[in-house]
């Protein structure tokens, strides 16, 4: 009797969910979606949806394989990645003291860089040091 792995069944089937995913996400357009497609949509950076846009705090938000999108209504989608998005999650994300994104991931001398209502997360990449300032 021969038996298959339900892990390679899955795995096959990938493709056709993330297809899926994507063609949900794209039937309505949103400021999240015209962000995304911006960044290269499925096959830019950011990858494939991961978490579908979804309310939360009263904005919306997006996971993507490697970024989260976030918008409130006067301050536009914003992406968030790296370290800086691990951080932020670790803060509380939008329900920490640091509120919404108000800019992308952006360039620093020393590395990175994202600006929220009430601070910013800087990545140094010298060190690989993230910190959290509030204003």
């Amino acid at each position: 009797m021969q038996t298959s792995c339900p892990g390679a069944t899955v795995y096959e089937w990938l493709p056709t969910l993330r297809e899926r995913v994507a063609n949900r996400i794209g039937s309505t357009p949103t400021a999240i979606r015209a962000k995304w497609q911006s960044l290269g949509g499925e096959s830019g950076w950011v990858g494939s949806p991961f978490i579908g846009e979804r309310w939360i705090a009263g904005g919306r938000r997006t996971v993507f394989t490697n970024a989260t999108i976030y918008r409130l209504k006067g301050l536009g989608a914003h992406e968030v990645h790296g370290a800086i998005r691990a951080a932020y999650a670790k803060e509380g994300a939008v329900r920490s003291m640091l509120g919404w994104p108000t800019t992308d991931t952006t360039a620093t001398e020393t590395g990175t860089r994202v600006y929220f209502q009430n601070g910013y997360i800087t990545r140094v990449a010298a060190t690989r040091t993230t910190t959290v300032t509030y204003y």
